[in-house]
């Protein structure tokens, strides 16, 4: 199973990289991730989109060589919020170090993830908004 979510935290990793997006934290087997910081970009909410799409595309094919049956398939659930974030210092300790994140998108991305079914985006109304400009 350590050897699944490696690849998928990996291929996850490289879509998001590839849309300029910042991975600000692994947690366990998903991902919280950021357009627009450290550097803000055009276009960062289409980003975000594309970044999402190209994770689920890039978890559908994987390969299944591990996989011992259809509940221990790899799977993705999407949700992406746009809006302003404030991102704060470091807390934490040693390993534990993180940047505090303040505002409502990060909550809001996170419903939205928690109401994607496996392998879907959920993406709320200002990055649709975002993406069609």
């Amino acid at each position: 199973m350590q050897e699944i979510i490696r690849r998928f935290l990996d291929a996850c990793s490289q879509a998001v990289g590839r849309f300029n997006g910042y991975v600000a934290k692994y947690m366990g087997d998903g991902l919280l991730v950021y357009f627009g910081y450290p550097h803000a970009h055009e276009h960062d909410a289409e980003r975000a989109i594309h970044a999402g799409l190209a994770i689920r595309d890039l978890v559908r094919n994987l390969p299944r060589e591990h996989v011992l049956s259809q509940e221990s398939a790899v799977a993705v659930p999407v949700g992406i919020a746009t809006g302003k974030v404030i991102v704060g210092e470091l807390i934490g300790q040693e390993t534990a170090k993180e940047r505090s994140v303040f505002g409502e998108t990060p909550n809001l991305a996170s419903r939205l993830q928690s109401l994607a079914a496996p392998n879907q985006l959920v993406v709320d109304s200002a990055s649709e908004a975002a993406r069609r400009q």
